[in-house]
């Protein structure tokens, strides 16, 4: 589409105007021009939106705010482990933080490890599979990205 100085109006594929200033004023003034979802003025390369998108939807909340207690974790390969807490728990993951600093991490990503959770409330403890997807440090604390199959049963129950 050739740039007139015209503006142009967009919804389901198909394009509508030219407008000029004045007849786009008048859409704007009738909320006319919300019908459209995307609009070109024909000074930038183009389409924009003719409305803010809306916040991001959070998709997954966090379990370990409604268990009031941290879980602990034993995670290891069968050669290696290492201790810490686990956070910000979701339904397909979550992140261990290690209690232990070191200089470099324990794992790597893609490692599959073992990890044995206890619920200190409960007094629960489960062993569970998972695969560290990410490895992040802050000083000598480092932070692991943890996805498993399934939300182990310790962590689904609601609090009592």
């Amino acid at each position: 589409m050739k740039s007139d100085g015209h503006i142009y109006l967009g919804r389901n594929g198909q394009i509508f105007g030219p407008y000029s200033d004045t007849e786009f004023e008048k859409l704007k003034s009738t909320d006319e021009y919300k019908t459209y979802p995307w609009i070109w003025n024909g000074k930038t390369r183009g389409w924009d939106p003719t409305d803010a998108p809306p916040p991001p939807v959070e998709i997954e909340s966090s379990i370990t705010d409604t268990m009031g207690t941290d879980v602990q974790v034993v995670c290891h390969n069968f050669r290696q482990a290492l201790t810490g807490r686990l956070e910000q728990i979701t339904q397909i993951g979550g992140q261990i933080v290690a209690n232990e600093g070191s200089d470099v991490p324990v794992f790597k990503p893609k490692a599959s490890v073992v990890m044995n959770l206890l619920d200190p409330k409960s007094g629960k403890s489960v062993n569970v599979k998972a695969e560290i997807r990410e490895v992040h440090r802050n000083g000598l604390i480092w932070t692991y990205v943890i996805q498993w199959k399934e939300i182990p049963e310790i962590l689904a129950e609601s609090p009592a």
